[in-house]
């Protein structure tokens, strides 16, 4: 190993537990983050969840989806509702 690698490697896992941190608490307290591009099986079809946190005070698994474009504009802002299968429960 180089000279300083275990520092360099230190300070880089620093910085990044730092910011899951303020991302974490930006949504409030209890969030832990589960996985990204977490697949989730249902009905035999497999779908792919950009985010996946749970929220350890209410039992409760919170999907988020990103979106970088609208494709109409009546989809602009709009919520949608995911159920997460009782096999991830």
């Amino acid at each position: 190993m180089p000279p300083g690698h275990l520092e360099k490697e230190l300070e880089l896992e620093d910085g990044l537990v730092e910011k899951i941190q303020e991302t974490l608490l930006a949504f409030g307290h209890g969030f832990a983050f589960v996985g990204r591009q977490y697949p989730l099986e249902i009905d035999g079809d497999t779908f792919y969840v950009d985010l996946l946190f749970y929220h350890i005070p209410s039992h409760r698994y919170i999907v988020v989806e990103l979106l970088c474009y609208v494709q109409h504009k009546s989809s602009y802002g709009r919520s949608h509702l995911c159920v997460v299968p009782s096999s991830l429960r």
